[in-house]
């Protein structure tokens, strides 16, 4: 779907508007697909959006191949936890 359903719905919503960039908002599928589309192609989306807010992310970093973002998915529960402790929301 990142491969064509995304790009098809941004150059769609652009032609109808007028505006050269528009805002994304995905909720739980379409946040792993925008995740994958500006990954594949950040040059094409750099021209046509100017902003992506992901709602409810479905992402997960256990499998993931970068050893900092291995680290800051290992290190998410100790810090949750010591803001906890302190009482900090």
């Amino acid at each position: 779907m990142g491969d064509h359903d995304a790009p098809s719905q941004i150059d769609f919503v652009r032609q109808q508007t007028g505006n050269d960039k528009v805002t994304y908002i995905g909720h739980s599928q379409g946040t792993s697909q925008m995740f994958y589309a500006l990954s594949d192609k950040p040059d094409f989306w750099q021209e046509r959006v100017n902003l992506f807010i992901a709602l409810a992310p479905v992402t997960n970093l256990a499998n993931c191949s970068s050893d900092l973002l291995v680290l800051i998915a290992k290190t998410i529960p100790v810090l949750k936890y010591a803001i906890n402790v302190l009482g900090k929301w």
